[in-house]
């Protein structure tokens, strides 16, 4: 999940969103509409166009060894016009924010909310609490992934194909990530790693998949370690809930 972001998420979480929370969802288009791996990673990675509760642990860990855990609750309220986001972000080191997005159509976000609630962060901001880039976070809340093949093919035995890629459908912003590589698991088919591109053809973050659970017809990321040149962030879905009510 892992949730808001854009000018342009992911963000991410990602939370690949958000994420790193998703649920099911029609199959977005794609010229490869036949390919079911295509199908199941846009149902993984899109959000389900339903209302849902998730708390999230961020857990990050430096290079230099310090370590610290923040908490977001997101609530999301499925709407046509566009979804609303309710955020609560808070720490032993980080005092308790709110934050309130609505998803725009165009990939980018506006606030909902009035006085510290209308501020939007920028991408490239630091999570509260973490060394993770709001982008991450922010892509994950209201980007829509597409899902295609990938120009760049890894063959090698020792590890999986990289043969599929995902961007943004609804991008509203530069991201300091031109498209986002995925490495399969050759006997699972699901998705170990989502390496971020940079414009120079480098990796500049890497998204390791450690778990992907289901709950009822929801299945979606839980657990990720999110790899950057400041460290380490664990991302992981600690408590999920359908529809109206509180996560737990």
């Amino acid at each position: 999940m892992m949730a808001l972001k854009l000018r342009a998420l992911l963000c991410v979480i990602t939370l690949l969103s958000a994420s790193l929370v998703s649920a099911r969802q029609p199959p977005a288009k794609s010229d490869e509409g036949g390919d079911t791996t295509i199908k199941r990673l846009t149902t993984l990675l899109n959000r389900s166009g339903k209302d849902y509760r998730v708390k999230i642990r961020i857990t990050s860990r430096s290079n230099n060894g310090d370590r610290n855990i923040v908490y977001l609750n997101a609530t999301r309220d499925a709407d046509p016009e566009g979804d609303t986001l309710q955020f609560k972000i808070k720490g032993d080191d980080t005092s308790l924010q709110t934050l309130c997005l609505q998803c725009l159509s165009t990939g980018g976000v506006s606030n909902c909310g009035s006085g510290s609630d209308a501020l939007i962060p920028e991408p490239e901001m630091l999570f509260p609490g973490s060394i993770l880039p709001w982008e991450e976070i922010l892509v994950g809340a209201c980007g829509t992934w597409v899902v295609e093949k990938s120009p760049l093919v890894a063959t090698t035995k020792q590890l999986p194909r990289q043969d599929y890629q995902v961007r943004l459908a609804n991008a509203a912003f530069e991201n300091s990530w031109v498209s986002t590589l995925v490495t399969l698991d050759t006997d699972s088919g699901d998705p170990v790693y989502f390496d971020r591109i940079d414009h120079h053809g480098m990796i500049l973050r890497r998204i390791k998949v450690l778990e992907i659970g289901r709950t009822g017809s929801w299945r979606g990321i839980r657990r990720a370690i999110i790899e950057i040149p400041d460290g380490r962030v664990l991302m992981e879905v600690v408590g999920f809930r359908k529809g109206a009510g509180k996560s737990h």
